[in-house]
């Protein structure tokens, strides 16, 4: 996710992907982009004792710390992990960003 954002936005491959809040990313390519719309319904159901996402933006905002932890590979401290709930709200988001990773507008 943040590397499709990243380079949708960017115009050159030197910047890297990393070091970047999704939600700030998104926020840059829809104003680029008025088709994209960081309120999109994610359409994801309920969990018991997980509060899902409802939009586009606050699925950025769950994933956003995984890419952090991810980076340098260490104890998980700011989440637990991702379970079969979050690969809901991931296919989502992949799903809702896929139209927006071409060149054309």
């Amino acid at each position: 996710m943040r590397y499709l954002l990243f380079h949708r936005i960017r115009d050159t491959t030197a910047d890297c992907a990393w070091g970047h809040v999704l939600v700030d990313l998104a926020k840059q390519l829809s104003t680029r982009r008025s088709d994209f719309d960081l309120a999109a319904k994610l359409d994801v159901p309920d969990c018991p004792g997980l509060n899902m996402p409802k939009t586009l933006c606050a699925g950025l905002e769950l994933f956003d710390p995984f890419f952090s932890e991810l980076r340098y590979p260490q104890e998980l401290n700011k989440l637990e992990g991702v379970g079969q709930e979050e690969k809901q709200v991931l296919d989502r988001l992949v799903a809702l960003l896929s139209p927006f990773t071409s060149k054309a507008p």
